[in-house]
């Protein structure tokens, strides 16, 4: 199977915030993983989620930015939906 280049950047993306949060064996925040590492791929300026355990802690929210970054992303702002309607 032939990976898009997305794909790819995305896959090399997961293993740094998947090992940041601590979610290796955890398939829901694996999915969370996978939800961020998509969206700092494809450029997104927000994140917006009510998912303030696994991703908008304000612990998690720098080592995922730190993760971002040293991949040479473009740094997502996690945010909850009422935060982002202000």
């Amino acid at each position: 199977m032939r990976f898009s280049q997305a794909e790819q950047q995305t896959q090399r993306l997961v293993s740094p915030i998947d090992f940041a949060m601590g979610a290796s064996g955890n398939t829901e925040a694996e999915l969370d993983v996978l939800h961020i590492s998509i969206a700092a791929v494809h450029g997104m300026s927000y994140l917006a989620t009510w998912n303030c355990k696994h991703i908008n802690s304000a612990i998690l929210k720098k080592k995922l930015r730190e993760e971002i970054l040293t991949a040479d992303y473009t740094e997502v702002d996690i945010t909850t939906p009422d935060e982002l309607g202000r």
